[in-house]
């Protein structure tokens, strides 16, 4: 039935939602962002490294505020244990200097945070140095090859590309000059030009490089004598000591592989007896169900007991993906399709009304059922307990076997949720006979109501096939014939389903049908048992109890007869005989008995 509009407090509540809504929405837009524009233009760097192997790193960037004031500048890329000094400075073109702090960004580099952003004039270019300590052995940038030194210096990526980088490596003094190293294990050439300028203590190499792009990574790498760090020497540059041996652990045993295919084995034996009982099960309904992937029964469940070893052997081996991957291949295996029957016809019969105890009463067939279910659920409950007592057993050699095992008991959900009684047709007489008698109880405390259950009898048989409730008005509307309720069976991709349907059968061009276009316009009747009979099909809004009876209820009321439920109600009479009214009397008058 059609869902009445809003009411007034209804439609309040409703623009109350929608405002407050609107308002957080409002409150809740960030704030425009303040315009910032500024470009770095370049880095002159000097790399000042001692015989220890530890070097002070001190950058001089040219940077260029068009608009705004930025609060901070981002070096990106610099070495993870670098330690900055905390203070630092701006200088612009006409000399004035502004403070900033200086602090580590883990995982990213070093952030340079300006103390007073106000003091920042637009279009002016500023000369920020920032210094830093880190150990290059430490970082892996310096490293001994034969009688030689490699220093592989890695600069910060850049923000956007500029011209003219300069990178000054202040090396102890050796007899051998240091030189760059460009071409094969070096840093590629790319115009890359050296200065030398040697001291008593210390020599100078400078390495230009004519332009450098947005984010791109530069390495320098320079070669140097092995005697610039002799005096140094300590554990940082003392060759490296040769790695501990470690002793392989053992893998899996005879006695795990022989668990794990004992385990696998069950597992096959259990996927092949399932498919089993399922298909004599479907037999009366017609064809075999078949699984989803194609091949032979016993097939199918050799091939989910091969994968389920190989799989949990890889687990064992250290193996965890491969061995996924390989348990999820077991459990494609062990899925069933439901079977291809269709619903069956329904041959002649005759519809009966019984007593409730004997409509709603469960056939012994039913609870054979129910039994063969509990003895079907107990083959896969075991086999899960199998793979919890192989975990349990592997542990002490196998740790991993307590996480792997409980969790490749998963492969068995498919034994659970496939191959059940949801996928064969249903059994119209069975199901849903404990919800009707749920129903057939509700409506009768509905005085205005006379409910019964409803039975169809097959011809030449003595047992019902399908069960329904009768519902009647106690004054029907002329032509009204009867509500029905049962059920309507439905086919998914993967199962048969229930949902609960209202019958009204009403005579053609009466005033139940009449009364029926107008409640449901959109709903077109059907030829019902008789040829003047037509029906109407309705569903609930809900498929619950609540909602099927609600719906049943208020046809009762929309179908019941009004001229003859008021035919004995007792009420004051209004018409006036005409000579009282000739005479004045006034037009009402209590009724006469």
């Amino acid at each position: 039935m059609r869902s009445p509009a809003p009411t007034g407090p209804a439609r309040a509540f409703v623009s109350a939602v929608i405002a407050t809504t609107a308002l957080a929405w409002l409150v809740a837009r960030p704030a425009r962002a303040y315009y910032e524009e500024s470009h770095l233009t370049g880095d002159e760097v000097r790399v000042t490294v001692d015989a220890s192997g530890s070097a002070r790193v001190e950058h001089t960037l040219s940077w260029r505020v068009i608009a705004g004031q930025p609060r901070s500048l981002d070096l990106v890329g610099v070495e993870p244990s670098a330690q900055p000094e905390p203070s630092a400075k701006l200088e612009s073109e006409d000399g004035q200097a502004i403070a900033a702090t200086v602090t580590p960004l883990p995982g990213r580099g070093l952030r340079l945070t300006i103390t007073e952003p106000k003091a920042l004039r637009h279009g002016q270019q500023y000369r920020v140095s920032v210094a830093y300590a880190v150990n290059l052995i430490e970082a892996g940038e310096l490293e001994r090859e034969r009688s030689t030194y490699r220093l592989a210096w890695k600069s910060p990526v850049p923000p956007e590309g500029y011209d003219d980088s300069k990178v000054t490596f202040v090396l102890p003094s050796a007899p051998e000059a240091p030189a760059a190293l460009v071409g094969e294990g070096g840093m590629p050439d790319n115009g890359v030009t050296s200065t030398l300028r040697r001291e008593p203590e210390h020599d100078e190499l400078q390495l230009t490089r004519p332009h450098v792009g947005r984010g791109e990574d530069v390495q320098w790498v320079v070669r140097t004598g092995a005697r610039a760090f002799e005096g140094g020497r300590g554990p940082a540059l003392a060759p490296p000591p040769p790695p501990p041996r470690h002793e392989d652990p053992a893998g899996p045993g005879g006695f795990a592989y022989g668990l794990v295919a004992i385990l696998s084995l069950a597992f096959a034996s259990t996927v092949h007896w399932k498919e089993r009982r399922f298909g004599a099960a479907s037999k009366a309904h017609g064809p075999s169900p078949r699984g989803l992937v194609p091949l032979r029964s016993w097939e199918r469940a050799a091939a989910a007991g091969a994968a389920l070893f190989v799989g949990v052997s890889l687990q064992l081996v250290d193996a965890p993906t491969a061995g996924a991957v390989a348990v999820v291949v077991a459990m494609i295996c062990t899925v069933l399709r439901p079977s291809d029957a269709t619903l069956p016809p329904r041959g002649p019969g005759r519809w009966l009304v019984l007593r409730p105890e004997e409509a709603f009463k469960s056939s012994g067939l039913r609870r054979r059922l129910d039994r063969r279910w509990l003895v079907g659920a107990a083959a896969p409950v075991g086999a899960t307990g199998l793979f919890f007592l192989a975990a349990r057993l592997l542990a002490p050699s196998q740790p991993e076997a307590l996480v792997a095992l409980p969790l490749d008991a998963l492969v068995l959900l498919p034994l659970f949720a496939t191959g059940a009684s949801s996928q064969l047709p249903p059994d119209r007489a069975e199901h849903g006979r404990g919800w009707l008698a749920g129903l057939f109880r509700r409506l009768q405390r509905n005085k205005r109501l006379r409910v019964s259950p409803w039975v169809r009898v097959p011809t030449g048989l003595g047992q019902p096939d399908e069960v329904r409730v009768l519902v009647l008005p106690r004054e029907p509307m002329p032509g009204f014939g009867a509500i029905e309720v049962g059920f309507a069976w439905g086919r998914a991709a993967t199962s048969f389903f229930a949902t609960p349907e209202v019958l009204v059968r009403v005579e053609e061009a009466t005033a139940a049908s009449a009364r029926m276009t107008t409640l449901f316009p959109e709903v077109i009747p059907v030829p019902g048992r008789k040829p003047e009979e037509r029906v109407y099909r309705l569903a609930p809004r809900l498929p619950t109890r609540e909602a099927t009876a609600a719906l049943v209820e208020s046809l009762g009321r929309q179908l019941r007869d009004r001229r003859v439920s008021d035919i004995g109600r007792e009420s004051e009479e209004r018409r006036v005989p005409p000579e009282v009214r000739a005479h004045g009397a006034p037009e009402t008058q209590p009724s006469l008995g």
